[in-house]
């Protein structure tokens, strides 16, 4: 009977594990605070399981000894454990109804810089702060929230100005997932762009810095449209394919931090396809285009771009990771186009440590008409993750242009996260 015993112990912490991995598995590209408080959740769970489990093996013990046979048929043990794995999944249906899941991330750094002439500039700032909603009605129907607040440091002409926090709503859309292969989303969601834009979280990156195109403003993070995405994986045993993934959507096109939109016209349109082999090399390819007007003030016509972005990722033997993204703008209107890139190193020395290096190499920001400067950019960061809820990053950049009447800068960041 221990035996037997035993297998069922295995059997009903499986179903558990189970019901609570189809629970989180529910919410897509959810961010690393929403996977750490649905794994703390799982945890819990799963040991409240265990004690039912051990309630089990005392009804068991106290039966038996009562038993004038000395002991209990598998029939009866059978009994007993389908009457507490019933008992089980009734809770747990009871203690999962649909209900609000809240997370985020609060960060804090200490920056100082030469940029713009500012000499020996320093500053206390709150980079960071973000609050997420995920809300499920069903294991079908789903719906997320994110709001930021970003005080990010920054650098005006004559040593720079005192930088005012400012909120917005970064995400907030309705979702519905049919099967892992077709899924889709409508509001306003993370554009599906390369590899940094559509998990850009500050507690998930590896350096405190964006790549040049994202502090750049080669395109907006956020859109307001919709959206269907999905993946396939191979069923053949042994395949060096492990996954594709893709993501297709129209929007408003290039639109403001909040939920401002472009009155361009004409609708945005994008798409993303990614293969990974051997659960280790990831390449892919994304597209997106729309009108500007920002690009040049005061237009008749407003300008359309189309982005090109083809990335890569590898992960290599010694716990080493290289990357790399380029995306180039085909603009017309006769304006020149514009392009950037970057490579990155990480060395995870240390299953809480890092470092990491990033070369990126572009165009710099461009006003009116003017053509675009090129900027050379060097990124040093140490990461340290004393417990997963909390990480720091220690950082320092060069930044060097082409453009003789631009000056280059140095910065130096030391960055704390905390995770809730």
């Amino acid at each position: 009977m221990a035996n037997l015993l035993s297998k069922h112990r295995v059997k009903l912490a499986c179903m558990c594990s189970v019901a609570a991995l189809m629970t989180f598995s529910g919410s897509a590209q959810a961010d690393d605070s929403a996977i750490m408080a649905q794994l703390q959740k799982m945890q819990a769970q799963i040991e409240a399981q265990n004690a039912k489990i051990n309630q089990l093996q005392a009804k068991l013990a106290k039966k038996s000894s009562g038993t004038h046979g000395g002991g209990l048929d598998e029939e009866a043990v059978n009994d007993i454990v389908v009457d507490v794995v019933e008992e089980s999944l009734e809770n747990y249906a009871d203690e999962n109804k649909p209900a609000i899941d809240v997370s985020g991330y609060t960060t804090f750094a200490y920056t100082t810089s030469n940029q713009n002439g500012a000499d020996g500039r320093q500053l206390f700032s709150l980079p960071e702060t973000r609050l997420v909603f995920q809300g499920r009605a069903n294991e079908k129907f789903g719906a997320v929230i994110e709001f930021e607040y970003q005080n990010a440091f920054e650098a005006s002409g004559g040593g720079g100005a005192d930088i005012e926090g400012g909120f917005s709503m970064e995400r907030a859309y309705l979702e519905y997932n049919h099967n892992k292969q077709v899924n889709a989303r409508a509001g306003k969601f993370f554009q599906p762009m390369g590899i940094w834009a559509p998990k850009h979280w500050a507690v998930s990156t590896d350096s405190v810095s964006t790549p040049s195109f994202i502090e750049n403003n080669f395109f907006k993070a956020s859109v307001i449209g919709a959206q269907g995405f999905g993946s396939w994986a191979p069923d053949a045993e042994g395949s060096v394919l492990t996954d594709v993934s893709y993501s297709a959507y129209v929007t408003n096109g290039i639109q403001d931090g909040g939920t401002e939109t472009a009155q361009t016209g004409s609708l945005g349109y994008g798409g993303n396809l990614a293969t990974t082999f051997a659960d280790k090399y990831m390449i892919g390819l994304s597209a997106s285009g729309y009108k500007d007007p920002g690009r040049v003030a005061g237009a008749n016509d407003v300008p359309g771009v189309v982005n090109i972005m083809p990335y890569a990722k590898f992960e290599l033997p010694n716990n080493i990771t290289l990357s790399a993204e380029y995306i180039y703008q085909d603009w017309d209107e006769s304006l020149e186009d514009r392009h950037s890139w970057y490579g990155a190193a990480k060395w995870q020395f240390h299953p809480k440590a890092y470092a990491y290096y990033r070369y990126d190499d572009g165009s710099a920001p461009v006003t009116g008409a003017g053509d675009a400067d090129e900027e050379q950019a060097n990124t040093f960061t140490l990461g340290y993750w004393p417990i997963p809820n909390v990480r720091t990053k220690l950082e320092f950049s060069t930044h060097d242009f082409d453009n003789a009447a631009s000056e280059g800068y140095e910065r130096g960041t030391a960055w704390v996260g905390f995770v809730f």
